[in-house]
């Protein structure tokens, strides 16, 4: 992999495949409706990485809320247990 860096507001990669592997990416990439190499990869790069933080955030909310839960059953077990609860 080469990347080239300078005064540009882009930086290009460069990436090597053998031809099959090509036409395969190309037509992954005009299956996800017109898009072409770069918009691909690019989407493949950076989205990804978003839908994963997405669901993270998702099932943390989720881990929070059942957290939550256990507190009050554990609070209502231990009253129970001391005969505060009638």
């Amino acid at each position: 992999m080469i990347i080239q860096t300078g005064q540009k507001k882009t930086i290009s990669i460069r990436v090597r495949v053998t031809p099959n592997q090509y036409e395969r990416i190309l037509a992954k990439a005009q299956s996800k409706g017109n898009l072409d190499v770069s918009q691909f990869i690019r989407y493949l790069a950076l989205q990804r990485d978003v839908k994963f933080e997405t669901r993270f955030n998702d099932m943390y909310k989720i881990l929070k809320r059942l957290e939550k839960k256990v507190e009050v059953v554990a609070d209502f077990v231990s009253r129970e247990r001391e005969g505060l609860l009638i």
